[in-house]
């Protein structure tokens, strides 16, 4: 069951970048009380409209993926139950790579990303 979709400008280079969408996803079973799998997928939407999109990169997570979001062009940072998953996303080898582990958060109503260096969550009270 898709939960979330987001249109991402990803750096393939220094000098160019694509667009892209995101989608994060969950499988449903009746006898968990929150899904234990879902998946992280990059599907290239191509320069015209007329094209189908595709599926670029495909990550399974342990958990459903609420929300995604591109930073910086290069880093794509997911809500995955109740952790944060950080992904380096590389262009030339289609693949995620997890650039943290996850970890535990509290649940907020918003998730932004002040700075990346030191990465720092800012949740507003629901």
């Amino acid at each position: 069951m898709p939960l979330c979709s987001r249109v991402a400008t990803l750096k393939e280079s220094k000098s160019e970048a694509s667009i892209y969408l995101t989608v994060g996803s969950a499988f449903i079973t009746p006898h968990d009380f929150e899904p234990t799998t879902g998946r992280v997928l990059l599907f290239d939407v191509g320069k015209s409209s007329s094209v189908e999109p595709t599926v670029v990169m495909a990550c399974v997570v342990n958990g459903a993926v609420y929300d995604a979001s591109v930073v910086h062009g290069a880093y794509l940072i997911c809500a995955v139950n109740n952790t944060v998953h950080i992904y380096r996303v590389d262009m030339r080898s289609n693949e995620f790579q997890q650039f943290t582990e996850p970890n535990n958060v509290s649940i907020g109503k918003e998730l932004r990303v002040v700075g990346l260096q030191d990465i720092t969550m800012v949740f507003s009270r629901p």
